[in-house]
């Protein structure tokens, strides 16, 4: 898709990377040509084959032997060979096989030609003797990028033959592409008009290979160092504000809490205020604290059971000092919830303690009935005797009667 972004600007893309890679192979393929140069191998000093299955090459370069009808022997023992083949060599290969899918030995030695060829193109991109230089680990990546720019010279719709250089930054290195010999030169001291692009496209970890798109803006320029390669940022809209909606139900809880939150900061500033208060209300507490121990002694004493519950009780919370035994303090609670359970515990509390005094009243009850009965039996005549006869034997009243 190509769009015009201004005068010398056209927007290519977004497009499939793995598309754009197959048209710069076959574009370069054309860049450098074939000719009778694709049957010439090495040899060795003395004349003999350096391939060790030169007639395996010869007939495969010819078309004479299709990839998919080779044995898999064949192409196991030729994969030692791959790394003697030429550029336009393994171009050729690499072209021939783009739209197959091969069995797995032809994978494997399809595999085993790309990476030859990516170390070919990137020896002929940054050679020994030049100035440019690049970590071998970041090789694969340039020569991604010079495959794609072929690819957008073979893909786009608009005339870019105006110029055969291109302007590549990648890694800290700047330089200026030749397409039509696939070399690469210094930027310092270049002049004259240079294709030069920035990308558009945002790239995501999640995205898989074979969905990745190209997506670029391209400018042609004559000062290729004043170009800015970054893409120009997008202004973000501004975040609209939405009013909170006003719920109608839950106004007066809203009112309540308010109101119980007013009244127990207003408590909060009266316990501030009023110290000689809340020390009246300790000491009070304390002496409840104390009755409640007298009284505990008191039963202990008389041989009454004690409150099993006034042991179970929970201890008074650190931020909720209230008597136990009803006195009239005020609650000092952080929050109305916590006061509202404080309440409810004080309610159960109140309510076992009846159940309590309702069972010892039973009790009470049960034993004065017992006791009642006990008088009575040990005033009668005496225990009654029952005697008891083994079945099937009769009795001595029985045997008396007999006539």
């Amino acid at each position: 898709t190509i769009a015009r972004c201004g005068t010398m600007a056209l927007t290519v893309g977004p497009l499939l990377q793995e598309l754009v890679t197959r048209s710069g192979l076959l574009a370069l393929q054309d860049a450098l040509g074939a000719g009778e140069s694709l049957l010439e191998f090495p040899r060795r000093p003395s004349g003999a084959p350096l391939l060790l299955r030169q007639s395996f090459f010869e007939r495969l370069l010819r078309g004479e032997l299709p990839l998919e009808s080779l044995p898999a022997a064949d192409l196991i023992a030729a994969q030692a060979d791959v790394r003697h083949l030429s550029l336009p060599q393994l171009l050729r290969l690499r072209c021939e096989n783009l739209e197959q899918k091969p069995a797995e030995a032809a994978s494997r030695f399809m595999a085993c030609v790309a990476e030859q060829l990516e170390r070919r193109l990137a020896a002929r991109l940054l050679p020994a003797d030049s100035c440019l230089a690049l970590e071998p680990s970041k090789a694969g990546g340039l020569v991604q990028l010079v495959l794609h720019i072929y690819g957008v010279r073979q893909e786009s719709e608009a005339d870019l033959s105006r110029s055969s250089h291109w302007l590549v930054r990648f890694e800290g290195l700047q330089a200026v592409l030749d397409v039509s010999g696939c070399q690469l030169e210094p930027l310092e001291g270049q002049q004259g008009p240079t294709y030069c692009f920035r990308s558009l496209s945002r790239s995501s970890p999640g995205v898989p290979k074979g969905r990745l798109q190209l997506h670029w803006q391209v400018e042609l320029t004559s000062e290729p160092a004043a170009f800015e390669s970054a893409s120009p940022r997008r202004p973000r809209p501004a975040a609209a504000v939405r009013p909170l909606p006003q719920a109608t139900g839950a106004e007066e809880p809203a009112a309540s809490t308010r109101d119980s939150q007013e009244g127990q900061t207003t408590s909060d500033a009266q316990s501030h205020e009023e110290p000689a208060t809340d020390s009246s209300q300790d000491d009070q507490a304390a002496g409840n604290a104390e009755g409640s121990e007298e009284c505990q002694e008191l039963k202990a004493q008389s041989g009454e059971p004690q409150d099993a519950e006034a042991a179970q009780r929970p201890a008074a919370s650190p931020r909720c000092t209230e008597s136990f035994e009803g006195s009239a303090t005020a609650s000092t609670c952080s929050s109305p919830r916590e006061e509202a359970n404080y309440r409810e515990l004080l309610e159960k509390l109140a309510a076992s303690e009846a159940a309590r005094s309702m069972l010892e009243e039973e009790v009470r009850a049960l034993r004065s009935s017992a006791d009642g009965q006990e008088g009575q039996e040990s005033a009668g005549t005496g225990p009654e005797h029952f005697v008891l006869t083994p079945r099937g034997e009769p009795s001595e009243d029985d045997s008396s009667s007999e006539p």
